[in-house]
């Protein structure tokens, strides 16, 4: 960095207790000889004047005061931005890029950021025009998505299907666009780089959409390092995660996976192979034995991860009260200091799957708890399937993986046997509180002839009499398989498919429905809702899919049959909204007066100065997935998250001044969509029927009209 001139700037509005950690950050940056500060306060609180008065004292830093009088609301919930406001930073940063030139570098960050020490070394390194440090923020407190990015892929704040995961886990990244901090080159600055509005954007865009589309028109591509992320102070509650952060060495505490177990006499069953997977994912394996004579104990202490205890009086799982020895292994797991605790018993092993994606899930904070299909393995390779056997009819009530809550009661539910894996606030929490996977547990207590023995013998006489009396019934046996899974069990929160109707529901489509339904009984759900008008109709199916668990919700038309497997087709291609092709006419039950009236057409509509129409060559071309700027809702998957960001009152008609409905509650819907930065997209490929009344006279019209219009063409 030697030899380099670089202007450090920022607006500053901010609150004192978090200007001081900013100046703090900016204290402990690792900076050239040649850097000098340019800060442009506005509308500053006396509070936050002392400080950064007492803080300036022999530091190379020049002050700008640009006062607008505008409310600017800051809570705990959220930022309020207003279009007045963005104006005013535009005309700030403005200010702040015409000052960089001549400098080498503008570093330009925002006064609710504590830097990485190391920010700008590490940028510099990059060698790059325009480039940020990634930060993590909840935008609101609510937000079930949890802490995204400052970075994005698509405008107004986008993603690919693997954007966040690239974002956590690539140390360099080209974006679309971020926001908060800066670096950007003497090139870029003379080039014309600029904060200013864009023409046709939308008014409640900020500062920075502006600023990454001028960028890119300019030729800059915009790049995001990861590798030392800064933390931005978006809450005052955020000063105590703040402290941690710093104590921590600039880093976010890795959460802690810990993984408890009981044993007894297993020296000769999985053991050994259940912790050796364990080791590979989980931070620690507590382990409780409930007093083994063999060398069970002997083995677990061999394993670096292992922690293991003794109960002080022997107890036989499943004669003594299971539930006593539960809580005794779960307060000991507590002393272990654990964000999520993984319950897994001796003869169980997660599929491979489960180990890539365990950080991901522990990281969601819209869960706090998981469940898991359980596979009775019959031998080494085949897995029971017929009857209660089946990992689709098991009880998954018992929630393996579980956030803790150090001050819930660590009790269990009061029974001798099959008491839970966890507690009972976890086993008790609400059905929307956590998530019913499509992960696999490979369960070996029956895998052999001894084993299905002892098993029947074990429970024969007790309360699960009826299930051990099946245990020599001829099974049926499925092949045990590490293949992907489909893309419904991808979509690991389900899809409920809302069919709004009259009271009416064509028979086709509902024998489409159980078939769905059926091929994926865990991931599927099925609404019907019934009212009038349609956008009333529609929005009560959205409130009701919001309570629910499921990630997407599958519109279909009541009387439209889609292909069966139209859950898969739409959601392959990772797009918040993706309609299949419905067909229609303004024919119909009314009937034409025209032909093109009566003729089908597919309502995939584009919209320019004249209004609304068919963009045919779209649907003509070789893709098979296009963008279009509206669709009908009669087969449409939508994402959770579009939804969740309308914030209500999601469809509605528009009526003209005569009181007569001159727009479809479909395609303000989608316009609504788009202005939030969302594609409608369209697979071509999945066509729906449409079930249709018509008058067979006009359809015969149509039809000698046609002909007689291609005999005047061939003669």
């Amino acid at each position: 960095m030697r030899g380099l001139r670089v202007l450090i700037s920022s607006c500053i509005r901010q609150k004192p207790e978090i200007l001081r950690e900013f100046l703090e950050s900016l204290d402990g940056l690792e900076k050239p000889p040649g850097y000098e500060y340019f800060f442009i306060l506005s509308d500053l609180e006396e509070g936050s004047r002392a400080i950064l008065s007492e803080w300036s004292v022999g530091k190379p830093v020049v002050y700008v005061s640009m006062d607008f009088g505008n409310i600017y609301i800051t809570d705990e919930n959220t930022h309020h931005w207003t279009p007045k406001l963005v104006s005013n930073i535009i005309e700030m940063k403005a200010k702040i890029l015409e000052r960089a030139k001549g400098y080498d570098y503008l570093l330009l960050v925002d006064s609710d950021t504590y830097l990485h020490p190391k920010t700008l070394t590490q940028l510099l390194s990059r060698g790059k025009d325009i480039i940020t440090e990634i930060s993590w923020t909840k935008w609101y407190a609510d937000d079930p998505h949890g802490a995204l990015p400052s970075a994005w892929f698509y405008q107004k704040y986008g993603f690919p299907p693997d954007g966040l995961k690239r974002l956590r886990n690539e140390p360099l990244v080209k974006v679309g666009g971020f926001g908060g901090l800066y670096l950007i080159s003497r090139r870029a600055l003379e080039a014309g780089v600029s904060f200013e509005r864009t023409e046709d954007a939308p008014e409640d865009w900020g500062e920075d959409r502006f600023f990454a589309v001028r960028a890119q028109s300019l030729g800059f591509d915009l790049w995001c390092d990861t590798t030392i992320p800064s933390f931005h102070i978006y809450r005052m509650s955020d000063l105590p995660k703040l402290r941690k952060w710093k104590e921590n060495g600039f880093k976010e505490r890795p959460l802690k996976l810990v993984a408890m177990m009981l044993t007894y006499n297993d020296e000769k069953r999985y053991l050994k192979r259940a912790l050796d997977d364990l080791s590979q994912y989980v931070d620690e394996i507590v382990i409780l034995d409930g007093g083994s004579t063999d060398r069970t104990v002997e083995i677990c202490c061999k394993y670096p991860k292992a922690v293991v205890h003794q109960t002080e009086k022997p107890m036989i799982f499943g004669v003594d009260d299971e539930f006593l020895v539960r809580e005794e292994l779960y307060r000991l797991a507590l002393e272990r200091n654990p964000d999520w605790i993984l319950v897994i018993d001796s003869d169980q092993i997660m599929e491979d799957r489960f180990k890539s994606v365990v950080r991901d899930l522990i990281a969601d904070e819209k869960y706090d708890w998981y469940s898991f299909c359980l596979c009775d393995m019959w031998n080494e390779t085949q897995y029971r399937v017929d009857g209660a056997w089946s990992p689709d009819s098991r009880n998954r009530a018992w929630r393996h993986l579980f956030r803790v809550k150090p001050d819930e009661s660590p009790e269990y539910m009061k029974v001798k046997e099959h008491c839970g894996d966890a507690p009972a606030y976890v086993i008790n929490a609400p059905k929307d509180t956590g998530l019913e996977t499509n992960l696999r547990i490979k369960h070996y207590a029956y895998a052999t002839p001894e084993g299905r023995k002892e098993k029947y013998e074990h429970h024969i006489q007790g309360p699960y009499a009826w299930h051990a009396k099946t245990i020599f019934d001829p099974p049926t046996l499925k092949d045990w398989s590490e293949e992907p899974p489909t893309p419904v069990e991808e979509a690991h929160g389900g899809i409920l498919i809302s069919v709004p109707n009259t009271g009416q529901v064509k028979t086709e489509l509902v024998s489409t429905l159980l078939n769905i339904a059926l091929r994926n009984p865990m991931f599927i759900g099925v609404d019907l809702p019934q009212g009038m008008p349609v956008d009333s109709s529609r929005n009560n199916a959205v409130k009701r899919f919001l309570g629910s668990r499921f990630e997407w919700i599958l519109f279909v038309d009541s009387d439209i049959v889609p292909p069966v497997d139209v859950a898969d087709r739409l959601l392959r291609h990772g797009k918040k909204i993706v309609s299949g092709v419905c067909w229609s006419s303004m024919g119909g039950e009314k009937g034409g007066e025209w032909e093109q009236d009566l003729l089908p057409y597919p309502t995939v509509m584009e919209r320019d100065k004249k209004g609304w129409h068919v963009d045919r060559a779209k649907l003509q071309s070789p893709e098979t997935l296009i963008s279009v700027d509206a669709v009908g809702m009669a087969c449409i998957l939508i994402h959770r998250e579009v939804l969740e960001r309308m914030g209500g009152n999601w469809f509605r008609l528009s009526y003209g001044p005569d009181g007569i409905c001159d727009g479809g509650e479909d395609f303000l819907w989608c316009l609504k969509a788009k202005e939030l930065g969302y594609e409608i997209w369209v697979d071509k490929s999945v066509q729906c029927s449409h079930y249709k009344s018509v008058d067979l006279l006009k359809v015969n019209q149509v039809l000698v009209k046609t002909a007689q219009r291609w005999g005047e063409k061939t003669n």
